[in-house]
């Protein structure tokens, strides 16, 4: 049975993404292959791709926290966690031009991920003072959430080599209150979250949510990160047991 109702050809790298999917179901060994059930159409393939690579990226930052917390890791996991929110964002995202950014889109997503994304481009970021209450949740320091610009000014300066940035009007001592050790704790329990509602969205029967849900996958332009001399992820990462993961 097909996880989605759904389902459609990927606008990128449809090649690609149906090789992923031959793969598992013919090279995989078939006590993993079958932790998956039966996949019948790549754009499975492709969103079980983007929860994996979300997973991996959550794990490595809870396993840098596992044997000393959170307070002296701020720094790796917030160098992980930003780019699984842009990855979550592109693919909620679809077409990236007139649709906003992908990192506006993660962004939404945390801030609710019940909604579809805002359109919230660079410059709407930059100077946007809404909460992402859902992270204040589990901060007991910031319990109001940092705000969209300075997530914003945060994943710019962590990404673009911890220096400070070319935009004249930009501070980062101005954020520096959102630098706040929780942050990644908060980041990876509401990702969690939103990855669950997400999985559930793709695999909605309503016409007018999942069909939008799985056509903004299929126009999202990821590629799958394949691992060579891997015997099961050459082709792309996609965890056997990743289904279980998102539905616990």
């Amino acid at each position: 049975m097909a996880y989605f109702i759904h389902t459609e050809n990927s606008r990128c790298y449809s090649h690609e993404w149906e090789s992923l999917l031959s793969y598992i179901k013919t090279k995989w060994p078939q006590d993993c292959a079958a932790h998956l059930g039966d996949l019948e159409h790549h754009i499975e393939a492709k969103a079980l791709y983007v929860f994996t690579m979300s997973r991996h990226l959550i794990d490595g930052a809870e396993i840098l926290s596992r044997n000393r917390g959170w307070q002296p890791v701020f720094v790796e996991a917030s160098m992980l966690l930003f780019p699984m929110i842009e990855l979550v964002g592109q693919a909620r995202l679809g077409r990236e031009q007139g649709q906003g950014r992908p990192l506006g889109s993660g962004i939404d997503w945390l801030t609710d991920p019940l909604e579809f994304p805002s359109g919230m481009s660079d410059e709407n970021m930059k100077g946007s003072d809404k909460r992402v209450s859902t992270l204040g949740n589990y901060m007991t320091t910031l319990r109001e959430g940092p705000k969209v610009k300075e997530l914003f000014h945060m994943r710019n300066y962590f990404l673009h080599g911890l220096k400070n940035q070319r935009d004249p009007n930009f501070d980062i001592g101005a954020v520096q209150t959102s630098m706040n050790y929780e942050l990644p704790y908060a980041i990876v329990e509401q990702s969690k979250v939103g990855l669950a509602t997400y999985w559930k969205q793709l695999k909605t029967t309503d016409d007018s949510i999942g069909r939008n849900w799985v056509t903004r996958l299929a126009e999202a332009d990821i590629y799958p990160f394949g691992i060579m001399g891997s015997p099961i992820y050459e082709k792309g990462l996609v965890d056997s047991n990743i289904v279980y993961w998102l539905t616990p």
